[in-house]
């Protein structure tokens, strides 16, 4: 989304200053030109290095542990040096609005009576509610991109004796450094509907929209899921938590009995970093199952298959890749989390599955009834007009900009 925003600046005029914390050298830079290439109104770049892991774990004992000021993402995001730069910088080039990228890069403006701009606060979706997600996730690692930055005992401590509760007091941490920071930005900005609402009633400000993720409208045609071969497809990086577990249970638990019911269907998978577990799973069923991996045109491919399942059972916020399947034009079938945040009707813009069996019912009947999938397609293309399209989206984005001014 954080692109998306600028593009939006950039289109309209804007001179964009980008900040990015960085870890790596080369990496960052070589991501540092093509973001330049992909937002014009870009000026400058500036790439901050991360506080290293003497220092991250000084900052989460000291303002998670002893002061209980940050929650623990924060405190191994922050750098009282790199706050004083920041702040430097942006005193140098007297910027009209300062845009900080979810909570970890929020703290640094948090308060801040130095810098005279207007400060957005981008939060995505709601951190603390993902966060308790993951209770009932045991095989996702709580450090998340960290864990290559820490010990390996402080690895295995806190995924195993200390998981739990170090869950329950981030949660509720960022829940609070939420509100906090909510309440101290001039604006908020999340994708759904319904968090932009959580989060007003949480904070009681009514300064909390919500930004659609956006899209160029496809110029698929109606041949899009219009296959006669029963087919299925899925797409996203296979090792990110979500994916995986989604993808893992469908395959064990839902397309089974897909196969039972039409022998012939076939299961297109694409993406890369496969995991061990998506690998032995889609072992079992070759002849109905692929993993294409990285494909050149994903449009082509899905538009090739009937219909798309995205069996995703946790998480937050807007599921994009259902808002991109929807743009292409091929009926899809997900979960009622899948769904979640988009003004869609069970059975009009897409189809819903609340159990396995309401799952593999959906798939089924769409399979089967052309006609319904050509109705699904064509409403599922009329919401992306009115909700997702690009300039519907940036038009919105800029009016709340210019709703500070004014």
């Amino acid at each position: 989304m954080l692109v998306q925003y600028l593009q939006y600046y950039s289109d309209g005029g804007a001179e964009i200053y980008f900040f990015a914390m960085e870890r790596g050298g080369r990496e960052k830079s070589d991501a540092a030109e093509s973001l330049k290439k992909m937002v014009a109104g870009i000026k400058e770049i500036h790439l901050l290095p991360l506080p290293g892991i003497a220092a991250s774990l000084y900052n989460v004992i000291l303002h998670s542990l002893l002061l209980s000021r940050k929650s623990i993402q924060e405190s191994f995001f922050f750098s009282g040096d790199l706050q004083r730069r920041v702040l430097c910088e942006a005193q140098r080039i007297e910027p009209d609005i300062i845009f900080c990228d979810m909570l970890r890069t929020a703290q640094y403006f948090e308060g801040c009576p130095k810098v005279d701009a207007r400060r957005i606060f981008g939060m995505d979706d709601i951190l603390s509610d993902r966060y308790r997600s993951f209770l009932d996730n045991p095989e996702i690692n709580i450090l998340g991109n960290f864990v290559a930055k820490v010990p390996r005992f402080l690895d295995v401590v806190a995924n195993t004796l200390l998981r739990k509760a170090i869950l329950k007091t981030e949660a509720e941490r960022i829940r609070n450094r939420e509100i906090e920071c909510i309440r101290s930005y001039d604006h908020t900005i999340v994708i759904s509907p319904t968090e932009a609402k959580e989060m007003r009633a949480r904070s009681g400000r009514s300064t909390v929209s919500h930004i659609y993720p956006a899209v160029q409208l496809a110029k698929t045609g109606e041949d899009a899921g219009a296959t006669s071969f029963p087919s299925l497809s899925f797409m996203g990086l296979l090792n990110i938590p979500h994916n995986e577990k989604g993808l893992c249970y469908f395959l064990d638990k839902v397309f089974p009995i897909v196969v039972s019911k039409v022998p012939d269907v076939r299961f297109l998978i694409i993406g890369g970093n496969a995991t061990t577990a998506v690998k032995e799973l889609a072992s079992r069923m070759p002849r109905n199952v692929e993993l294409l991996g990285y494909v050149e045109d994903f449009v082509a491919t899905i538009s090739s298959t009937a219909v798309f399942v995205n069996p995703v059972y946790f998480g937050t916020g807007i599921k994009t890749k259902v808002v991109e399947v929807m743009n292409i034009g091929v009926p899809v079938v997900t979960t009622p989390v899948g769904a979640e945040g988009l003004h869609v009707t069970h059975g009009r813009e897409l189809l819903i599955g609340k159990s396995d069996s309401e799952f593999v019912e959906n798939i089924i009947t769409l399979l089967r009834n052309r006609e319904l999938r050509r109705s699904v397609s064509i409403h599922a293309k009329e919401y992306i007009r009115k909700y997702h399209d690009r300039d519907v989206v940036s038009q919105q984005f800029m009016e709340i900009v210019s709703g500070f001014s004014a």
